[in-house]
């Protein structure tokens, strides 16, 4: 059976850091979409104005108004994302040096029959971490480009509204 303490180092808290570490991760994912989508509804809010109709007010699309480009619209969404990364580099340095502090012998980690045992105990949790940022980066600008696209009303696209993102293949721009 699996348990966080096999791969933390010995006497490390892991279950609490594995803890911390997930929900560090989901924060930042939930805390970047939900500032695209701030700056999204900003950006969306000013293709419209107010008419008053029958005594109404109506919001009316104004035409030939676009959207800002997405590329602007990403301002600090990934922040979250890389600041957990940074702890989890800083991890690293963490679990090594968690072996030389009072009694705990690196001496002793460094004489066991599996040699990469103190490796596997120092560099595993934040190594996959790291990759966890990574994907979760890649699905969060998935999930950005995707309300960009279906949340823009069809004709309101600036030319080249993707800039430098390779997401052609969702469409919009010229849709």
């Amino acid at each position: 059976m699996w348990t966080p303490e096999r791969v933390y180092p010995l006497g490390f808290p892991g279950r609490q850091a594995l803890q911390i570490t997930l929900g560090g991760l989901g924060a930042a994912f939930a805390i970047g979409y939900f500032q695209f989508l701030a700056s999204f509804f900003s950006a969306k809010e000013e293709l419209y104005t107010s008419v008053k109709i029958d005594g109404k007010w109506v919001s009316r699309l104004i035409e030939g108004s676009v959207v800002a480009p997405f590329s602007h619209l990403l301002g600090g969404v990934s922040l979250g994302l890389t600041l957990v990364a940074l702890c989890l580099v800083a991890a690293l340095f963490l679990h090594y040096t968690w072996h030389k502090l009072g009694s705990r012998s690196i001496y002793r980690m460094k004489l066991l029959p599996n040699r990469w045992e103190l490796w596997r105990r120092v560099v595993l949790i934040p190594l996959v971490g790291l990759a966890a940022c990574a994907l979760l980066w890649g699905l969060l600008l998935l999930l950005c480009a995707l309300t960009y696209r279906y949340g823009t009303p069809d004709g309101h696209f600036p030319p080249n509204c993707w800039g430098s993102f390779p997401f052609y293949w969702i469409g919009g721009c010229y849709a």
